[in-house]
């Protein structure tokens, strides 16, 4: 009995180790190929229900109902992505025409801290204030000389990248309108396929649970830029929607959160006097936070069946191995992963079933 236990855990090993590799190299190789046809799946997947609804009653044909729907709501999209564009656009052209305003009162800011470092350590003023601004230029150089003719050189490579997003919209559009048409026909053809089944069965169980992790994430995003935006503009700070959009979604990233940009600023206001200030940021920042942990794990640990570490390890892992999409893909995968390997489970126990009724 030991060692059959034995034989078992080593192919149940095995077995996961080959799932994991055809997870990953699926994600990493297969996705970027195949994600057009696979967001008009999921775009017929949500609208079907409503689209056969109204099919039924006024008899329109289902290809025009879902293209009616994603103008609408596309249209309504780009209209709300170019608002926000023009009021980002808008922020950061202040912010560059005050750069100079700014870099004075960093300086002003440099030099108080200087004179604190002398006071508190001995230290020379004029040797901390030459290194500090000797870093700086430094930095300055770096940018006009690196950064700059880097982002102007890429000019092109930008054109192309929206080139590409606006055929991969197309083919989205297309591929939906051509999907819904056929839908019925094509699901009566595979519908008594085992492989199709096992999929659907795979396809219903991450889309119940990362469906539920996705809207969990935008949920709490969401919350975290409503509080960040309200907080600076409470403030007066010109730049409120800017910011506060910024720190929402580094909040998403782990190991980094709002803290990155409300800390630093608390500090920075607390060496400058601005003690109401600092306290604001602190405050905004404790508000952001605690909304974060009390969401989190009611939101998230909840939808995806998985204890909260579990779940930064995936989204750690996933950004080494997929870059800034593996928030999403790093626990998609391990939800992949777990979904797969219990189907066949289930499939090597059904097959042990029936080998066992044969003996007898």
């Amino acid at each position: 009995m030991p060692e059959i236990r034995t034989v078992w855990n080593k192919r149940k090993i095995i077995r996961i180790l080959g799932i994991t590799a055809a997870v990953y190299a699926g994600m990493k190789y297969l996705l970027p190929l195949v994600i057009p046809f696979l967001i008009a799946g999921i775009l017929v997947k949500m609208t079907r229900p409503l689209i056969e609804k109204i099919h039924r009653k006024l008899k329109i044909k289902r290809e025009w109902l879902l293209a009616f729907f994603m103008i609408a709501f596309f249209g309504i999209l780009l209209l709300f992505v170019y608002f926000l564009a023009t009021k980002f656009l808008e922020q950061f052209r202040a912010f560059i025409q005050n750069f100079d305003v700014y870099y004075q009162n960093f300086q002003y800011f440099v030099d108080d801290c200087c004179e604190g470092l002398e006071q508190t350590l001995g230290l020379h003023i004029s040797d901390v204030k030459s290194f500090v601004y000797a870093n700086i230029n430094k930095i300055q150089d770096e940018v006009q000389m690196t950064m700059i003719p880097k982002m102007v050189g890429n000019s092109v490579g930008y054109m192309m990248q929206f080139i590409k997003g606006a055929g991969a919209f197309f083919i989205i559009f297309i591929s939906s309108i051509l999907l819904i048409k056929d839908y019925p026909k094509i699901r009566e053809k595979i519908a008594h396929q085992p492989l199709f089944q096992a999929a659907v069965r795979v396809e219903k169980r991450i889309w119940e649970m990362g469906g539920a992790y996705l809207k969990a994430q935008l949920i709490i995003m969401g919350c975290v830029i409503v509080i960040c935006v309200a907080g600076l503009w409470i403030l007066k700070n010109p730049y409120a929607l800017l910011i506060g959009t910024v720190i929402g979604l580094l909040d998403v990233l782990p190991f980094i959160g709002t803290g990155t940009i409300l800390i630093p600023w608390a500090v920075i206001s607390l060496f400058t006097k601005k003690f109401f200030h600092a306290a604001a940021y602190v405050v905004l920042f404790l508000i952001a936070n605690t909304t974060r942990e009390f969401l989190e794990p009611k939101l998230i640990g909840k939808s995806l069946g998985l204890y909260p570490i579990a779940i930064l390890i995936s989204v750690y892992v996933g950004l080494y191995l997929f870059g800034p999409a593996g928030v999403i893909e790093g626990p998609a995968s391990v939800l992949l992963i777990m979904e797969i390997e219990r189907e066949a489970q289930a499939y090597e126990q059904k097959n042990s079933v029936v080998e066992r009724e044969k003996e007898i």
